[in-house]
């Protein structure tokens, strides 16, 4: 991880997955985020998410608005 990096959030267990030509689509909220390759298990993810060990990570500079009332007043909208 770069020292520029401002959020790491574990988000292993939201990910899913859909197969398809040989290889699994990874998918964070309904968004493809990656892939694995079935024949040789090789794993790609796009930009904005890191892979280390046994987890995959949100990674960047602003934290993801990911609650739709978390700038409505008293919460309420």
């Amino acid at each position: 991880m770069s020292s520029n990096t401002k959020y790491r959030i574990n988000i292993t267990r939201k990910v899913t997955g859909r197969m398809g030509d040989g290889e699994m689509v990874l998918y964070y909220n309904k968004k493809p985020i990656g892939k694995i390759d079935l024949r040789n298990m090789g794993m790609e993810v796009v930009d904005g998410f890191e892979v280390e060990e046994n987890s995959i990570y949100a990674v960047g500079d602003q934290f993801p608005d990911e609650h739709y009332t978390q700038s409505c007043d008293m919460g309420w909208c």
